[in-house]
């Protein structure tokens, strides 16, 4: 499946903020125009008149939405279009950040929750009642603490604890792997966009120090 269509499909299942792929694209793709519009721009120099240098630079400006200028395109003017497309990867990083702690906080209250009910069933042992019990043989001291509680709570009660234990570990599990999905989701974008920036853009025309991501 191509990116952008898994990226769309993402979007779609939620409110999450993304990496604003369609933007940092459209900075690319004229970050690389104006890498070849500069170059070009260096042949002609001596062969043209500067007049009809700076018609064939904005042309190039205008296609990509930058100010048109009386004058050549410069490495400084490059530089900060590389910039410009470096504070939309800053800004977006940001509010993912902030989701995946968001999303971290609400997956350690299930497990925190998770744990107090696998408690209550005996499923998990505290440090005070491995020292008290009488056997130290884990799995059947386990086993009849779960025995001691289905007795305790009756059969009915019993299966619907059980139920309950099991739908809160798959709603855990659905979680932590929609997170999972949102991470790799956002790297995988971040990665094939800024990979292609440091492949196609000349270091010369980078704003800070690259690669950005390893």
């Amino acid at each position: 499946m191509r990116f952008s269509k898994r990226l769309a499909l993402a979007m779609q299942e939620g409110s999450l903020p993304y990496l604003s792929q369609k933007t940092i694209k459209h900075h690319l793709v004229g970050l690389e125009k104006l890498a070849k519009t500069f170059a070009r721009q260096n042949e002609l120099l001596g062969t043209e008149s500067l007049a009809s240098l700076i018609i064939f630079v904005n042309t190039e400006r205008a296609r990509y939405g930058i100010p048109q200028r009386d004058v050549l395109l410069t490495l400084e003017e490059i530089r900060f279009q590389d910039g410009e497309m470096f504070s939309v990867v800053d800004r977006d990083i940001e509010c993912i950040k902030g989701a995946i702690e968001e999303l971290e906080l609400s997956l350690m209250h299930e497990i925190s929750q998770w744990i107090t009910k696998a408690n209550h069933g005996g499923l998990l042992l505290t440090e005070r009642q491995v020292e008290c019990a009488p056997q130290k043989n884990g799995q059947r001291l386990a086993q009849a603490l779960v025995s001691y509680h289905v007795s305790s709570l009756g059969t009915e009660a019993a299966c619907s604890w059980v139920e309950s234990y099991v739908r809160s570990y798959c709603n855990f599990h659905e979680h932590l792997a929609e997170l999972m999905n949102y991470i790799d989701v956002n790297l995988a974008g971040f990665r094939k966009l800024l990979k292609r920036h440091d492949k196609n853009i000349p270091r010369l025309f980078h704003a800070r120090s690259t690669p950005f991501l390893g």
